[in-house]
């Protein structure tokens, strides 16, 4: 009797067990769903919006400027409110992760649609331009991280194994690789950006398809912190009413108080700013420094739509390497490689040729490091709700709080480059008003010196700070479940 109850109940525990992962895969394609539509549209909107408002509507340098500087404030601003708020809020719309998505998605896709259509003659009227760009990015970014910190806080809270997190990882790039080629089929389509008719069409139809991904995806995703039942989320209420009586800044100093996630977000800070170099002026060096006799037409739309697959395919296909070693240690390696390259593209002394192979390294390594990302912040989540002895995480708190660290890349990166560029006489070649080829001979020699300094001065900072990060062996730590947290923080 006894074997038998033994055996019984050891096929129970096998039940169980089998059951349990088919619910992490059927999460994590849902996961992997709301991220190939963020990543349709992010990857389109960072690609394409700088290139539209400087060679297609003409703005000054001085607007541009001004706009950045605008979203920077703003940009700033709504993370780390709309993070308090989805984390301490009884509304329902904020605090239930799906609900959000659910809600944001079909005006995110609306914002998405926005700048791609022209509102007058901005020959005549560049404030109009002007206000054109900052509309168009304070409103994308306001509904981006309103859907955004909601899916990347299930991300931590869907599971807390780290076999799991690599699975929605994987899952996830999975998703990006498709998400992402839409810029592939952007410039298919419009004829490398020289069709705006097709391009249009295309974004709306992109649009249309991303909600409708979000949509679908929502209605079956669960987490640890939700009822099976009625999703609703698995809150201790008395713990609710402290979080909503305890002040953003009381949260966010306890937040910041942990220095490996100080270091760690420090380091994205760089990645975030040499990315976002990547993504926004690829496409304007990669015309300027290789010859179309040496990249034809069909090579160079390769060239682009490839920086935004080959990520997700080496992340895919290291899953398993990186379930082994940790994530530290391939975020140090790839920071190694960049510092390498970086060398080697110097000393080649601008060969068009290398100057290919170098953009598709040097562009799609970095975006395969911050595919990881999320995976350590989320080890940093563990510790805090450790530490601080929390039963529910601040995980949009921490997806904030990385916000606020990298956001001002994203608008230094474009204003410095631009700023750096104009002075060395692009506005003017671009427009016409020059063909001096000492002054383009210049401009070239600026732009070589941009392409090789940025990857080298970034890694060198990124291999100094994450020398100093200590959470490096999580993919070894045996897992923690929403109960025995609860249990030994009573």
């Amino acid at each position: 009797m006894r074997r038998r109850l033994r055996d019984g109940s050891r096929r129970g525990v096998e039940v169980i067990r089998e059951v349990s992962k088919m619910k992490v895969h059927y999460n994590a394609f849902s996961f992997a769903l709301i991220q190939f539509a963020l990543s349709m549209l992010n990857s389109l909107f960072t690609f394409y919006y700088v290139n539209l408002f400087l060679n297609t509507y003409k703005i000054s340098q001085r607007w541009f400027t001004l706009a950045e500087g605008i979203y920077l404030f703003w940009s700033s601003l709504n993370d780390p409110l709309f993070a308090y708020i989805q984390d301490t809020s009884a509304v329902a719309i904020f605090h239930r992760r799906r609900l959000t998505i659910l809600y944001g998605a079909p005006l995110l896709a609306i914002s998405f649609i926005l700048p791609w259509f022209p509102w007058g003659d901005y020959e005549h009227n560049e404030w109009l331009a002007g206000l054109h760009l900052v509309v168009s990015l304070c409103l994308y970014d306001t509904l981006l991280t309103f859907v955004l910190l909601a899916h990347s806080a299930l991300y931590a809270e869907i599971s807390f194994r780290h076999e799991e997190r690599l699975r929605l990882t994987k899952y996830s790039q999975f998703a990006s690789l498709f998400g992402s080629s839409a810029v592939l089929w952007a410039e298919m389509i419009s004829n490398n950006f020289t069709n705006i008719r097709r391009f249009q069409g295309f974004c709306i139809m992109v649009a249309i398809t991303s909600w409708l991904a979000m949509h679908i995806a929502v209605k079956s995703l669960k987490s640890e912190y939700e009822s099976p039942a009625d999703g609703e989320r698995i809150w201790d209420r008395d713990l609710l009413l402290d979080n909503e009586r305890t002040s953003i800044w009381t949260l966010y100093k306890q937040i910041f108080s942990q220095w490996n996630l100080v270091i760690l977000l420090f380091v994205n800070f760089f990645a975030e700013f040499h990315m976002t170099f990547g993504r926004n002026f690829l496409s304007i060096f990669a015309d300027e420094l290789i010859p179309s006799y040496l990249l034809p037409n069909m090579l160079r739309k390769a060239l682009y739509g490839s920086v935004f697959i080959l990520p997700q395919i080496f992340v895919i296909l290291t899953t398993s390497f990186v379930e082994r070693v940790g994530g530290y240690r391939v975020y140090l390696m790839l920071f190694c490689v960049k510092v390498f390259t970086a060398i080697l593209l110097y000393m080649s002394s601008a060969h068009p040729l290398f100057l290919v192979m170098f953009f598709v390294i040097d562009t799609s390594l970095p975006m395969a490091a911050s595919k990881l990302f999320n995976l350590l912040l989320a080890d940093n989540i563990d510790a805090d709700m450790e530490k601080n002895k929390r039963v529910n995480p601040l995980s949009s708190m921490f997806f904030a709080a990385n916000a606020v660290i990298i956001k001002p890349a994203q608008s230094i990166a474009p204003i410095l480059i631009v700023a750096i560029l104009n002075k060395n006489g692009f506005q003017d070649i671009r427009s016409g008003e020059t063909t001096d080829p000492d002054i383009i001979g210049q401009l070239h020699y600026v732009m070589f010196q941009i392409v090789w300094l940025i990857p080298f001065v970034c890694g060198l900072v990124q291999i100094a700070l994450w020398l100093k990060y200590t959470l490096r062996d999580s993919h070894l730590t045996s897992p923690k479940t929403v109960s025995t947290i609860f249990v030994s923080n009573i």
